[in-house]
């Protein structure tokens, strides 16, 4: 006869027997339990049982029935879908996944956060979905699946779209989301489809290196053979760049005050060229009559010689239209911006982007007024002038822009825009113009770290330079940053590291405060707390004046808030702030940072 005592012996058992091929084992139920959501304080006591729910959905995506045609033994199928969706909303299938994922790369003696990935789609059938498109390549009318998995195959992201989106415009939405779940991948190989300038930039800026891998012709249909594609390093990153003998010493002197005692890789190109100028380097910016593609030697007074940067700095520019621009300036210098334009006959997007670095500094034109000469131009010179500049052997004035006066950008803005366009500034330091903002937060200077007594409480601010946890630390992390003084490093143990995670990954400015310890020349902040300073790091690329609009400058301004407004002095009018030139986003200094680990 059937007991209380019987039946619930049996239904232990059949829960530790596998009833169908997708239920949970007692060994994945064990690792996964702890994440469900824990009973309420009040109210009835619960009566679902996860696990259940958990093989329901196991069961539906196996075998692709609908929730209406669940077992019954899983529970009422209104049940199990009330409470996937719940569960969904708290993320728990995609924490699952990635906890599941790290301890299985754990298993395999890898780091569990993966340091590269590899980018690709798939395009497939989809003859009941309701949006498809059609992928012209594959000759597929369907879905496309743009995925991101790590070097063993693991998937990492996948992002689903209509067939006819392109690769590289999905694979942007995949960069969005691995910079928030994998923080610590900084290489992706991808095939020939992502060579976009779209995307490369936008992987450049969010501190991604894309290698695009391709196929030789004498290799077709043997395989893929890896060639070094498009690459978001800039020349600093090859320690056998031009640099001149004197430059390397200064690296050789740095890494000897540094106490990490970091190769050439480590280090960012401001910090290079801020270290070799301090040890008596000259370091020239981009010119648009002086450099060439790679950075050169110059002669100068004395018996050393200077450093120029080359076009290769310049974020956005083709090493085939910077060779153009070379080549067609010869021994005789560009005059303008319009000589530029119509002797290398290069695009004028490529102009822009020399305009951007300030390269026409040596014609007596500021970045403003470089950048709007070349928004006059045209895609290609018209042939009525042409024609008549090649018979008067000079160009005339008609076809050029009329000189207008602009205001200069401040010294600020100067160095967000030098940071923008060639990852440096010989300008100064950001954070120079937030010292005194500094000073009264108490926050010390980097470079006083040795005159402090060892053990005292400090709190010190700097962009950063240097993210590392290496495997032998046990999930320590170590943190390089730098103000206009020098650098420091910080040490965030295991617990702290999980408490300001987002600050310290996701922020390009940070402050530290913590203990102060010394031993010998070797200086650590044992950090016990970290704060996210970007809202002021982007205050410097802000316009240092504003102008009210009047209420009758609605034609000439597509319109604004009253400034008679209440609302207007306080900041709640619904209508976006008069002259804004960029979005908020990019007002942030795109400081890259190297992170190892």
């Amino acid at each position: 006869m059937w007991t209380d005592q019987s039946l619930g012996r049996m239904a232990q058992i059949a829960k530790k027997t596998k009833r169908y091929p997708s239920d949970l084992t007692d060994e994945e139920w064990d690792r996964i339990a702890p994440l469900m959501p824990k009973p309420g304080r009040r109210g009835r006591p619960r009566e679902v049982d996860f696990r259940e729910v958990i093989n329901a959905v196991r069961y539906l995506v196996r075998s692709g029935c609908g929730w209406r045609m669940l077992p019954i033994h899983f529970g009422a199928w209104q049940t199990v879908y009330g409470w996937f969706r719940e569960l969904a909303r708290r993320f728990l299938f995609q924490t699952i996944h990635d906890i599941e994922l790290m301890l299985d790369r754990e298993r395999q003696e890898r780091e569990a956060s993966p340091s590269a990935g590899v980018i690709d789609s798939q395009s497939v059938k989809a003859p009941s979905a309701e949006k498809r498109g059609f992928d012209a390549g594959k000759k597929v009318v369907g879905r496309k699946r743009h995925i991101a998995v790590d070097t063993d195959g693991r998937l990492l992201m996948v992002n689903l779209t209509t067939a006819d989106i392109s690769d590289s415009a999905g694979a942007q939405t995949i960069l969005d989301g691995i910079r928030k779940r994998w923080p610590w991948i900084k290489h992706l190989f991808a095939d020939g489809a992502y060579d976009r300038l779209k995307l490369m930039d936008k992987a450049s800026y969010l501190d991604f290196v894309v290698e695009v891998i391709r196929r030789s012709d004498q290799q077709q249909g043997q395989g893929s053979a890896p060639t070094m594609g498009r690459r978001a390093d800039l020349w600093l990153d090859d320690p056998m760049a031009p640099i001149g003998p004197r430059l390397r010493e200064a690296h050789r002197r740095l890494a000897g005050h540094d106490t990490s005692r970091q190769p050439m890789g480590f280090y960012a190109p401001a910090q290079i060229v801020r270290d070799a100028r301090n040890h008596g380097v000259d370091v020239r910016p981009v010119s648009i009559n002086h450099s060439h593609w790679d950075c050169t030697l110059e002669k100068m007074r004395g018996r050393y010689m200077a450093v120029r940067l080359g076009f290769r700095s310049v974020r956005g520019l083709a090493n085939a239209h910077g060779a153009a621009i070379v080549a067609a300036r010869g021994p005789a210098p560009y005059e303008s911006v319009e000589d530029v334009w119509r002797r290398a006959k290069v695009p004028r997007a490529a102009i822009e982007r020399l305009a951007e670095a300030d390269a026409f500094h040596c014609l007596a034109q500021d970045r403003r007024q470089g950048l709007w000469k070349v928004k006059g131009l045209g895609e290609a010179p018209l042939p009525l002038f042409a024609a008549a500049d090649a018979r008067a052997g000079h160009f005339s004035a008609e076809g050029q822009e009329p000189d207008v006066t602009l205001t200069p950008m401040s010294a600020g803005r100067e160095v967000v825009e030098d940071y923008r366009s060639t990852q440096l500034s010989l300008r100064g330091h950001p954070l120079q113009f937030l010292r005194a903002e500094l000073d009264a937060m108490r926050i010390v200077r980097c470079g006083d770290l040795p005159s402090i007594r060892d053990g005292s409480n400090v709190e010190l601010a700097g962009v950063i330079l240097v993210r590392q946890r290496p495997g032998s630390a046990k999930g320590v992390l170590f943190v390089t940053i730098e103000d206009e003084t020098g650098v420091a490093q910080g040490i965030l143990w295991p617990d702290r590291f999980e408490i300001y995670r987002r600050q310290v990954m996701s922020a390009s400015m940070i402050a530290m405060r913590g203990r102060l310890q010394k031993e010998g020349e070797v200086i650590h902040i044992i950090c016990d707390r970290i704060v996210d300073h970007d809202a002021m790091l982007r205050s410097i690329g802000r316009m240092e004046f504003t102008v009210a609009p009047g209420r009758g400058d609605g034609a000439s301004h597509g319109g604004g808030p009253d400034p008679r407004d209440p609302a207007f002095l306080s900041g709640r009018t619904l209508s976006p702030p008069p002259f804004t030139t960029r979005a908020p986003q990019d007002e942030l200094l795109p400081i890259r940072s190297h992170d190892f680990h």
